[in-house]
């Protein structure tokens, strides 16, 4: 039988760490339209020439959750950015 079916203080710490696991995923998917728009914001300034290629990097809590790369290294340059 599981150890929290009798005792208290463990499923108290179980209860807790599903609401802290609930509350870390609702945050995270709050954030992934926005981190998808950064990518076409960025496109917007190579299109009007504002910049010639532009690498994006967002993290959270020292986790990497956004990497991307428009446009090209330098204007006359033919290879794209990579991410």
């Amino acid at each position: 039988m599981p150890l929290c079916q009798f005792d208290p203080f463990a499923r108290r710490i179980g209860a807790m760490t599903s609401l802290c696991w609930f509350a870390i995923v609702s945050v995270a998917a709050a954030q992934t339209p926005a981190l998808k728009e950064i990518n076409v914001r960025m496109q917007r300034y190579v299109d009007q020439q504002e910049a010639a290629g532009i690498v994006t990097l967002v993290s959270s809590h020292g986790k990497i959750v956004h990497l991307g790369a428009v446009g090209h290294p330098a204007p006359d340059a033919e290879a794209a950015l990579s991410d």
